[in-house]
């Protein structure tokens, strides 16, 4: 782990603050399709922007599907969560179940479409609209979580799906500053899919606000054990 700004107390409760966030979203999305959905304790981890493409592409390759969310406020910056596209489709196809229709006939087959390759893999409208709302609900989860963190209310743009998300010309002028990579294991019945999700900002200022909470945090946790 590269991790030049956070000591090791910093990041257990920068951990424990997306723990919570992740879980909020497990119970959200439970609710929407009536069934369990689990995410495991993400692992965290801090490194440099430059390395995210490095980081990216031993992952997935040099793309893959991804659902962006940009924000603004007292931190600027944009969040992705990105899928293995086979994964993506068992993930949506997990989430839609027994609703799932077959709605081809909605599809311009054109295939000079940048998004025609959702027909490669065999995406729907259906299955377009399920993994934005997985993005847009674990991204504003983390999001509202790091916001109320830092007590600054965020701006957000409306969710963005790239089924081919090159790392390469996404990540490429990002030469400065730090980035979270969360990774995150979706459980409905049987099947798992991993799902990484970045979450990177210029520091400036927000870094004096940001380590004195998590300071905080850490000392209250240190406290309530002292307790016992």
């Amino acid at each position: 782990m590269n991790n030049q700004i956070l000591n090791q107390n910093q990041l257990d409760a920068f951990t424990e603050v997306i723990n919570i966030a992740v879980g909020k979203a497990a119970e959200t999305l439970s609710l929407m399709i009536e069934r369990k959905v689990s995410i495991e304790a993400p692992h965290i981890e801090l490194i440099p922007k430059s390395g995210l493409i490095e980081r990216f592409s031993d992952r997935f390759g040099a793309e893959a599907l991804g659902v962006s969310i940009g924000y603004n406020g007292l931190i600027n910056g944009v969040s992705t969560l990105f899928f293995e596209a086979n994964e993506g489709k068992t993930l949506v196809d997990q989430l839609l179940a027994e609703n799932k229709e077959d709605d081809w006939d909605d599809w311009d087959e054109d295939e000079t479409d940048p998004e025609a390759s959702f027909l490669e893999l065999g995406f729907t409208d259906s299955d377009k609209e399920a993994i934005i709302e997985v993005g847009n609900l674990m991204i504003n989860s983390l999001l509202g979580s790091v916001g109320n963190l830092v007590d600054s209310q965020l701006r957000y743009t409306a969710p963005v799906l790239k089924m081919r998300f090159n790392f390469q010309d996404e990540f490429g002028s990002l030469l400065h500053g730090q980035a979270f990579v969360i990774e995150s294991i979706f459980t409905e019945q049987q099947s798992q899919v991993k799902g990484l999700l970045t979450l990177h900002f210029d520091i400036g200022d927000f870094l004096g606000t940001f380590l004195d909470k998590l300071n905080q945090l850490n000392d209250a946790v240190q406290v309530d054990q002292d307790d016992f």
